[in-house]
């Protein structure tokens, strides 16, 4: 590296170094054989507790192998159907082995789970009613059965839930944890206990994912899967979400917020909607004036300003009293810092809202002033050549639709004006951003466009 002395090399410090090396070949070694082992289980279609057990270890170790996060999902719902007499038991913590790999697998399914978390096969006698109160019914024995099932399935799913939130405070931009956490969600049963007090897993996941954002405001996947979870509590305010204690049918992720837009959606469903859709839309607020550079805050506005206006019923000139209001926010982030591409992006969603020449000419204007200010700003060029060529192509737009007042010739002095201060733009854009010079050249040429 530039400007480190580069050390003598002594005779102990090459003996070190030859040990770290021994100590890394082991590693690896003992990572290898782990991980063929691994394969050996799936190649032989084996879904036991102890190949559970396996990929629990395997995944410690590598949480971006994502056949093994596969195949643990086959594994956990061959258990899921096991007979009572056949399931897991559960033991000790394996997060032992999440830093030093070694041959032996784990003897754990659970990385935090409490010495005194319930047995996942119970097989209790029926406890006796308090005197003085009646007794229930008998259950049968087959709804005793499907109870036990049900609830080994919600201690093997939470106990999963836990080893995927240990992976994403290690790995929190790991696509496949995520995703085998979502999965988990789905195939969770719901907690009679819980629900009775009004709340419901998506609601409890919601807190998860808070904690996630406040640790890394601009984690893409994060804010994914937080979409993924205001979609399945949008899904339970509708008449068909029964209330059960089995997972119910899961919701499309883009179902929300665009079902605001429907116009069979019920009232009340529309109503709890709205209320959730704003309450997003508050949090991206606080999350943007925490840091006007999180690009995922200001694209979920994209996606939930237009179906809250939908649901509100607003028409065109309510809307553009919101869209204006909007405009002042970007405005304040397009000052504070003008080289942020997410305040530009979601400014052109802005105009692509209404690309109207009064809007274009407004906007136009308010850059041309921050330019001034920031003279080699090359989002204010690219913007300003992007919104003079839609401004061309508007005034073209009206003068066919309606009867120009302005003569053909004053019409072409404002176009070739126009054209002139585009071509400006782009030659002084390819002095400023020689990364790009080539995308400016082909957009001079016309081999491009905006």
């Amino acid at each position: 590296m530039h400007g480190v002395k580069r050390e003598k090399k002594t005779p102990a410090s090459i003996q070190a170094r030859q040990a770290r090396k021994e100590k890394e070949h082991q590693k690896i070694h003992a990572y290898l054989d782990i991980e063929q082992r691994f394969f050996q289980l799936r190649d032989q279609g084996i879904k036991t507790k102890d190949a559970l057990a396996h990929t629990t270890h395997l995944l410690t170790l590598n949480p971006e192998l994502y056949t093994a996060w596969n195949y643990r999902r086959d594994i956990l719902l061959a258990l899921f159907q096991a007979p009572l007499d056949e399931q897991p038991q559960q033991k000790p913590d394996v997060f032992a082995s999440l830093r030093q790999p070694t041959d032996a697998p784990p003897s754990t399914e659970s990385p935090t789970a409490s010495s005194s978390a319930p047995d996942p096969n119970p097989n209790l006698a029926p406890t006796a009613p308090t005197p003085g109160t009646s007794a229930a019914p008998a259950a049968t024995d087959e709804d005793q059965d499907k109870q036990r099932k049900q609830q080994r399935t919600r201690l093997l799913v939470e106990r999963d839930l836990e080893l995927t939130e240990h992976a994403l405070r290690a790995h929190p931009k790991v696509y496949w944890i995520w995703n085998h956490r979502m999965w988990c969600l789905e195939n969770l049963p719901e907690d009679p206990d819980l629900l009775a007090r009004g709340f419901n897993k998506w609601k409890i996941e919601m807190k998860l994912v808070d904690k996630m954002l406040e640790l890394d405001p601009r984690n893409f996947h994060g804010w994914t899967y937080r979409r993924y979870l205001t979609a399945q509590l949008a899904a339970t305010f509708l008449p068909s979400a029964a209330v059960t204690a089995s997972p119910p049918p899961v919701a499309d992720v883009e179902s929300f917020p665009a079902s605001l837009s429907r116009s069979d959606l019920p009232a009340e469903a529309r109503q709890a909607q709205l209320e959730l859709a704003q309450s997003e839309l508050q949090y991206t607020l606080r999350k943007i004036e925490a840091n006007i550079s999180n690009f995922s805050a200001w694209h979920q506005r994209t996606k939930l300003l237009p179906p809250i206006w939908d649901a509100k019923g607003w028409d065109e000139d309510q809307r553009r009293k919101a869209r204006d209001q909007e405009y002042e926010l970007v405005k304040q982030a397009m000052y504070t810092d003008p080289a942020d591409q997410s305040v530009w992006i979601y400014h052109r969603w802005l105009v692509e809202q209404d690309p109207a020449a009064s809007i274009l000419v407004r906007e136009i204007e308010a850059i041309e002033e921050l330019l001034d200010l920031e003279p080699d700003s090359k989002w204010c060029m690219h913007t300003l050549a992007h919104y003079k060529t839609l401004l061309i192509d508007a005034r073209k737009k009206a003068q066919d639709d309606e009867a120009a007042s302005a003569s053909a010739a004053q019409v072409d002095d404002e176009e070739k004006r126009l054209r002139d201060q585009v071509k400006q733009l782009l030659e002084k854009l390819i002095d400023v951003d020689p990364d790009r010079a080539n995308r400016y050249r082909d957009l001079l040429e016309g081999r491009a466009h905006f």
